[in-house]
């Protein structure tokens, strides 16, 4: 009887030192979630995520694309090329 209660002893420590290592976890969780300087942080940085995502720019390419094509090299053209700027073909 002796022997099986000193066998049980490293059980027994080791959910003792899991449960106080739990407890200390949630008590410094509750520590952080109280904190003011935790949540002016997490504002702060909410705040700037929110205004970064509302000043994204979409830039739309607004250029006039033509259906203008080189004849020697079939390169794209725009409507004032009037020459082609890979080969220097002249455009008709």
């Amino acid at each position: 009887m002796a022997i099986a209660f000193f066998l049980n002893i490293p059980i027994i420590s080791m959910i003792l030192v899991f449960s106080l290592g739990i407890a200390g976890f949630i008590m410094l969780l509750v520590g952080l979630f109280t904190s003011r300087s935790f949540w002016r942080l997490f504002f702060c940085l909410l705040k700037t995520r929110i205004l970064n995502f509302q000043t994204q720019q979409v830039v739309i390419d607004t250029t006039e694309k033509s259906n203008q094509y080189c004849s020697k090299c079939g390169k794209g053209l725009s409507s004032e090329d009037a020459f082609c700027t890979k080969c220097g073909n002249k455009i008709a």
